[in-house]
């Protein structure tokens, strides 16, 4: 059995967040510079939802949503 650990002791508090308005080419540089998988859109101080690479990939072969 392995060891049960919560989230808060393994999450990261000082998270890169964009807002709906940030270009996504903005988004892309930021998430390629740093490495990330994902991205936080924030607005408002409120979560709006998530930025992630399948997000990119899907609006580059034309599945997105517009």
């Amino acid at each position: 059995t392995g060891v049960q650990t919560c989230a808060l002791p393994i999450l990261t508090s000082d998270v890169v967040v964009v807002e709906p308005d940030e270009p996504a080419v903005v988004a892309g540089r930021i998430m390629l510079e740093n490495k990330f998988g994902c991205l936080p859109v924030v607005e408002g101080g409120r979560l709006s939802g998530i930025l992630t690479e399948a997000d990119f990939v899907k609006h580059v072969v034309g599945l997105g949503a517009d």
